[in-house]
C-alpha cells in the first residue's frame, strides 16, 4: 500500500543513514555495559517505529533478498526490539554483500555487527566477534571500534598489559572530548587494577 511504501522508504533511507553517519570515519568503541547503537530517551518510540516498519521491510526483502539497505534496516529494527539473535543474520548478510560489491558501507556494517554480536554474547568477545573485529581491522587498521574490541578480547584473556597499551594509544588519538573515550578510560582502569592485583 502507498502508506507501507512511504514507511518502507523512510526506514530504508533514514535508519541506515543515522547509523552510517554516526559510524562513518569514527566508529563507536563502547563497553559491554553501554554498547547500544540506538539507546536513548526516545527508546520506547523507537521500538514502536521499528515494530511498525518490520512488515514493509520484510516485503522489500521478499522482492529483493540482496537489498543491502533493507537488510541493514531489518537488522536495526530487530536491534531496537532487542532481538539480537534475529538482527545478526541480517547484518551478516549485508556485510557479505557489501564486501562482494565493494560497497562503501562495508566497514560501517562490520562495526554495527560487532556491537550486535557483543550484545548477543552479553559482553563476551567470542569467536564470532573476533572474526568480525579482524575483518574491521583488515579494512581499517586504525579503526577505534576494532581496536577497542581487540583490546577487550586481550583483557578477557588476562593479557592486560597488551590491552592497556592499545587503550592508551586510543586515548592519545582523536579529539580529547570524543564521546567514546570515557568508556575506554573505564575499561583501561579495570585492566590496570587487574594487572596490579596479579602482581601482588
Amino acid at each position: 500500500r502507498p502508506r507501507d511504501q512511504r514507511l518502507a522508504l523512510g526506514v530504508v533511507v533514514v535508519l541506515p543513514l543515522l547509523a552510517l553517519v554516526a559510524y562513518h570515519g569514527l566508529g563507536r568503541p563502547e563497553l559491554h555495559s553501554s554498547m547500544a547503537v540506538f539507546d536513548s530517551y526516545q527508546d520506547i518510540d523507537a521500538r514502536r517505529t521499528a515494530a511498525l516498519a518490520m512488515q514493509p521491510m520484510a516485503r522489500l526483502l521478499t522482492e529483493n533478498a540482496e537489498d543491502i539497505g533493507a537488510l541493514i534496516s531489518m537488522g536495526q529494527i530487530n536491534y531496537r526490539l532487542t532481538k539480537y539473535d534475529a538482527a545478526v543474520p541480517y547484518f551478516e548478510k549485508a556485510l557479505l554483500l557489501a564486501g562482494r560489491d565493494g560497497d562503501w558501507r562495508e566497514r560501517i556494517i562490520a562495526n554495527v555487527l560487532t556491537e550486535t554480536l557483543m550484545r548477543q554474547s552479553g559482553g563476551v568477545v567470542n569467536e564470532e566477534v573476533r572474526r568480525t573485529v579482524a575483518h574491521i581491522l583488515r579494512l581499517h587498521p586504525k579503526s577505534p571500534i576494532g581496536l577497542h574490541y581487540h583490546a577487550m578480547d586481550l583483557a578477557q584473556q588476562n593479557q592486560h598489559a597488551e590491552a592497556i597499551a592499545i587503550w592508551r594509544q586510543l586515548l592519545s588519538d582523536g579529539q580529547p572530548r570524543d564521546y567514546w573515550k570515557q568508556d575506554v578510560r573505564t575499561e583501561l582502569i579495570k585492566s590496570q587494577r587487574a594487572l596490579a592485583a596479579s602482581a601482588n
